[in-house]
This record gives structure tokens, sequence and C-alpha cells, in this order.
């Protein structure tokens, strides 16, 4: 059977994640279709058409698809997953936010970041080790893919785009609006930098400008004591331990902590 990939776009542009998560999808089949859900996005529906490996574009188009909400995706995915027994998706905020919402609807186990086909492999601790995971035992398969692991397909293809119906809307959320969060910049950028040097018979860590001034393991065993005493004394509430120099912002005014005794 096909697998199908959820193309991440903006409507007018396709991301880059797409091509990566394509080269996964190759992997595990050779018959690849791409979904472009959204409002006005044509031109993202022409631009999966070109990557190769891709052998079908299917463009579904709703005001409910306009912000790829994963309500109304997932309604979408679920109403033509019968043709399909693998559902690939990078593995994004919106790749991540719909997956789970399709595998439960499938009642099906989701697996993600899975960085090799088949008999899965995930990164765990910090991405420093690749364990071999289960081989999925369900009937489809629902996938995201940590495109860093996965090199970009070529493009130059011309596959065909076919339009199809979206789902009926389930209407469990709204999109109200999307807003960058505003902060005030500083005047001053404070300094974040751990120095090394040698001295006393080993290394000695310095943290400058930027919460602790000083030996860092000095400071720390005098954090940990004070800790210790804080939290012996039953409050949390005691002078504070760090050191904050300058740090003059925009807004005027200017803060500085105690030293550690």
């Amino acid at each position: 059977m096909a697998i199908l990939l959820i193309a991440e776009h903006d409507n007018a542009t396709l991301a880059d994640q797409n091509t990566k998560a394509l080269s996964a999808a190759l992997q595990i089949g050779s018959d690849v279709h791409a979904l472009v859900a959204g409002k006005g996005a044509k031109g993202a529906a022409d631009a999966a058409a070109r990557l190769n490996g891709v052998s079908k574009v299917l463009l579904a188009e709703a005001d409910e698809l306009t912000a790829r909400l994963a309500e109304p995706l997932a309604a979408l995915v679920i109403s033509i997953a019968g043709a399909y027994d693998t559902i690939i998706a990078p593995a994004t905020a919106s790749g991540k936010n719909v997956a789970p919402r399709l595998a439960a609807l499938l009642d099906d186990a989701e697996v993600s970041d899975v960085i090799s086909p088949d008999t899965f492999k995930r990164p765990i601790y910090a991405r420093k080790c690749h364990p071999d995971g289960a081989v999925s035992t369900h009937a489809k398969k629902v996938i995201t893919v940590r495109t860093a692991s996965h090199p970009s397909a070529s493009q130059g293809n011309a596959a065909a785009v076919e339009n199809i119906s979206a789902a009926a809307n389930p209407r469990l959320s709204i999109f109200i609006q999307k807003k960058l969060s505003e902060t005030e910049p500083c005047q001053q950028t404070l300094r974040r930098s751990c120095r090394h040097q040698q001295g006393r018979g080993g290394p000695i860590f310095e943290v400058v400008g930027y919460g602790l001034v000083g030996d860092l393991f000095v400071i720390l065993r005098k954090i940990s004591s004070r800790l210790a005493a804080i939290s012996k004394a039953g409050s949390l509430h005691g002078p504070s331990s760090y050191i904050w120099r300058g740090g003059s912002c925009s807004t005027g005014t200017k803060r500085s902590y105690s030293q550690l005794n």
C-alpha cells in the first residue's frame, strides 16, 4: 500500500522538512503521496509535486484548514487513511501536534522521532544513544521523522496534483491569532561565558557575568551549604545567592544582589 506524507507548509511555500521526511518515507516504500491541506495552498502543492519520489499530491482546501489545526487536519487524514499503511510527518511542532491524535483515532501507537525505518530507531539521552525500537505490528503506522537524520530529496519531478474534499469540521478548536511574544531589550548585553584556566593542581571554571562570578566549584559548595541551611530552617526565603553586575535595562532600573559569604 501507499505511504501518506503530511506536508508542512504555510499555504504559500513548502517547508524544507518535507524533503527530509520524504527521504525517510522512500526508505519504507516507493509509492508516496503528499497531502497538502490548507487554504490557497496551490503554490505549496505545486512545490510538493516537484519533489522526486512523490507519485501524487493531494490538495485539500477549506477555511478550517488555513491554520492547520490538529483537529480538522486529523479528520481529513482519517477520511483517506484506508488507502495507506503508513502515515508520516516531519517531527515538527505541527507534525507532533497531529500525529498523536491520528494514532488515537486509528487505535494505533504513534512512533515519534524516527531515524531509521522498520525497526524504528530514535535518539535518547540528549540524542547521544540510538537504541533499536520494537517493530510496529499495527496494520497502519503513524510516524514522525527526525528530519536532521535524513538528507533532502531532490527536485525535478512533475507529479499530478489531485484536489480532494475536506472532511467535516469536528469544530473542536478555533484559530484566534498568531502573535510573537514581545520583550524589552536590554541596552547592555550580558555576557554568558565560562572561562577555563589551570590552577591549584586542576582546572578552574569561572562563570562570568550571568548569575555567578568566581570559581565555579567553590561557589557550588557555598550554594549547597546555603540551600541545606535554608531547607533545614524550613523556609526557602533567604538572601539571594547570585550577583548581577550592571544589568541596566531599557526601563532604567538597576539591581544588584549580595555575594555569597
